[in-house]
């Protein structure tokens, strides 16, 4: 237990301090704040549904007990504000702040606070959080290495439009003839199309092509080494040896049309289809504004996009599960939609993911990126102890147990302050949950 708990406080000091180092490097010089939110809604049929696919169900389980959890869950809100050298993770209930975890950067280091402990104030030295940094990238299992500089993205961007272009501008040249005609698209006539003079095998040999040169480059290797991608898993010349061989007539046949009109907009439309089943697509740019609709054949995908000036956009995708297993009732999932949505001039993203079993929601995820905000965390260490990393570190390493009682006793205070405050949003969710525990301990 003793280091269980000592092994939270690091956790908790370490990811305040990387958020806060992290920030402060996202907006280097700004003022400007940043807000993250997530919460999610959880449907009680959908939850019944999830539990019947894995071989349970909630029969056996008081009808109040999924209602009182889901409602707390429901109600929650996950709440990350970034503001110059500050950063702050709230986690709220009916928009209310619950918990805390601050931190603030300075000259020698980050200051951590939060409202669990309000009496102590956490300092990780600028030596501590590098080492830190270290240690996660020696703990981490996928190999990853963000130290990369500038001058090697640089590298990559001109490998690729070396490698690339000709690829490119194959294509490109493949082009028939200009024809003349009458075609609508989103409420706009277009007057010539030209027609893509290449098959599915041509063009797949052609992108393979180009893109086999452009991951054999060695300044593109280094790059990717550093997410932890190796050389010959980058290989792509087994698979550009599979599409020459193939069969063409086993291949679905491409379809593309580039259109334009006296307004200098352009158009396009792709039909890949083999025995009346695959991928349709179409779009352009219409009105100042860009779109495109992507459907397939069965209808196991959907995509739709639109992008205005202002930078607004809307950009929704639907996967049918049902339909990807050729309608089998095993699949993993029935409906999954994802909806990205952006304010005119950057003033924030949402995200929006809902999910779906057997027709009925399961759950949505909600995100939002959004200009504004403001750090509500107090930095001022006059009157409060400090904890410094090697603190913890004695802790963790079974030492200093009157610094763990107290640490203990401050967060007993904080957390029974806590379950009133719980008590007085939801009071009636709160009294059915402790009732609940209170029977499961009586059992």
């Amino acid at each position: 237990m003793k280091k269980l708990f000592a092994m939270m406080l690091v956790i908790m000091m370490a990811c305040c301090a990387l958020f806060t180092a992290g920030a402060e490097g996202f907006m280097p010089g700004s003022d400007d704040a940043l807000t993250i939110s997530v919460a999610a809604e959880i449907s009680p049929d959908g939850l019944d549904k999830v539990l019947q696919m894995s071989g349970g169900n909630t029969a056996n389980v008081p009808p109040e007990a999924i209602q009182t959890v889901l409602a707390i869950i429901n109600n929650m809100k996950f709440k990350g504000t970034i503001q110059g050298k500050e950063a702050q993770l709230d986690i709220l209930l009916k928009d209310t702040p619950i918990v805390n975890l601050a931190g603030q950067a300075g000259d020698d280091g980050i200051t951590v606070v939060t409202n669990l402990l309000p009496n102590y104030v956490a300092f990780v030295t600028n030596q501590e959080l590098e080492q830190l940094m270290e240690q996660m990238k020696a703990n981490a299992a996928s190999g990853f290495d963000m130290n990369f500089t500038e001058e090697e993205v640089q590298k990559v961007i001109n490998v690729a439009m070396e490698k690339l272009s000709p690829a490119v501008m194959k294509i490109m040249s493949s082009f028939g003839p200009e024809e003349a005609g009458s075609w609508m698209f989103e409420g706009k006539e277009f007057t010539t199309r030209k027609p893509l003079n290449m098959t599915t095998k041509e063009v797949v040999v052609t992108v393979l092509e180009g893109a086999e040169s452009f991951v054999s480059d060695a300044d593109v290797q280094s790059f990717m080494g550093h997410f932890g991608v190796k050389p010959e898993q980058m290989d792509l010349s087994s698979a550009l040896q599979n599409v020459k061989d193939a069969d063409e007539s086993t291949m679905p046949a491409l379809t593309f049309f580039l259109y334009g009109n006296a307004d200098g907009e352009t158009y396009f439309t792709l039909e890949l289809v083999k025995d009346n089943q695959g991928i349709k697509a179409e779009g352009g740019m219409v009105n100042g504004e860009v779109i495109c609709h992507i459907n397939s054949n069965p209808d196991m995908f959907e995509v739709d996009i639109n992008i205005k000036q202002t930078g607004e956009f809307y950009i929704y995708t639907g996967m049918n599960g049902q339909a990807m297993s050729n309608g089998g009732s095993s699949a993993p999932f029935n409906m999954l939609e994802i909806i990205v949505e952006g304010k005119p001039e950057g003033e924030g993203y949402y995200v929006n993911v809902r999910y779906l079993i057997d027709q009925a929601d399961f759950a949505t995820l909600k995100m939002a990126f959004e200009k504004g905000g403001e750090i509500t965390a107090s930095f001022d260490k006059t009157g409060k102890k400090i904890l410094s990393m090697q603190d913890i570190m004695t802790l963790v390493q079974g030492g200093n147990n009157e610094l763990l009682a107290a640490l203990q006793g401050e967060l007993t205070t904080s957390g029974m302050a806590i379950l009133g405050q719980l008590a007085s949003i939801m009071p009636n969710e709160m009294t059915q949950l402790m009732t609940l525990v209170n029977s499961m301990n009586m059992r």
